[in-house]
């Protein structure tokens, strides 16, 4: 019978590099990792595929059907990903031209840059595909953290919006009003309206039981509002199906007929509505469920 045994990785090369520039960033690690995969992601036109195994507290960032030059990789993110390894052990993994997997693990050691190349064949390799990074962290809070960050990241989106909840992981950017934290990845001129249209269908849901729900209209809608009023709102038909959904979950329903609409609850109460109301959620509700009858 014939054993098979699972050979060890051995380093195919080793680089010091010494002239690296004392970078700073005044955000934490954790943002610094979302910034790494979002210009990943961008660069290879791929949106990242993100699992954990909470057992073992890893992470892994998948780009599937990715291609990469490993001296560029190196170059371009080699002192970013070496600032991460500070604090969390990480490595970049892909498949290589002998179809095995190779691995690229930078670390700063006394100022300086360290990078090892290792597989299994002990040949060196220049091209890495089906780039995979993974990472460890200390607790399962920072692996559900990303995890709710990265699956989120887009290559054609800028930002990305997070729960209140993660705050603290946060570094500056704490917008007041707003239902949602925002991770901005890129500079835009009109940034609140780039952070309403990151939203995804469920935190819009989310958004519009607030407003039925606890009768709370948060800045998105505002800033939706005079998107609207301008004429440059988007993803309309995405707003209006997360009301929609929004109102079958709150058991709100609509009698329309030629003469009049009532807007009922779940307890056959009337729900009364106006355009004249002070509230931006009350007049794009009002304009999605009845748009020939007022303009806003």
């Amino acid at each position: 019978m014939r054993k098979y045994i699972m050979q060890r990785k051995v380093i195919v090369s080793e680089e010091i590099v010494t002239d690296i520039g004392k970078l700073k960033v005044d955000i934490s690690v954790l943002e610094l990792l979302s910034i790494i995969v979002y210009e990943l992601s961008k660069e290879s036109r791929k949106n990242p595929e993100v699992e954990c195994i909470y057992k073992d507290k890893i992470l892994w960032i998948l780009f599937d059907n990715s291609c990469f030059e490993c001296d560029n990789l190196i170059e371009d993110y080699g002192e970013l990903v070496g600032l991460v390894s500070n604090e969390f052990s990480i490595t970049i993994n892909g498949v290589i031209d002998t179809f095995e997997i190779g691995t690229i693990k930078i670390i700063i050691e006394d100022g300086k840059l360290k990078i090892q190349k290792s597989n299994t064949t002990g040949k060196d390799f220049d091209i890495i595909s089906d780039l995979c990074i993974k990472i460890e962290v200390r607790n399962n809070e920072e692996l559900q953290f990303l995890y709710e960050v990265l699956s989120n990241i887009q290559y054609n989106k800028t930002c990305i919006s997070i729960r209140r909840k993660w705050d603290k992981y946060l570094s500056n950017n704490s917008y007041m009003g707003t239902k949602y934290n925002y991770i901005q990845f890129e500079n835009i001129y009109d940034e609140q309206s780039d952070f309403v249209n990151s939203l995804s269908i469920f935190k819009m849901t989310e958004l519009w039981i607030d407003f039925l729900k606890n009768k709370y209209t948060s800045m998105e809608f505002d800033v939706l509002y005079e998107n609207f009023k301008n004429g440059n709102m988007r993803r309309i038909f995405a707003w209006e199906l997360a009301l929609r959904i929004a109102l079958s979950k709150l058991s709100i329903r609509i009698e329309n007929s030629n003469e009049d609409f009532k807007i009922i609850d779940s307890n056959g109460e009337q729900i009364h509505y106006t355009f004249e109301s002070k509230s931006s959620a009350e007049k794009i509700l009002l304009k999605f469920l009845f748009p020939a009858n007022e303009s806003l």
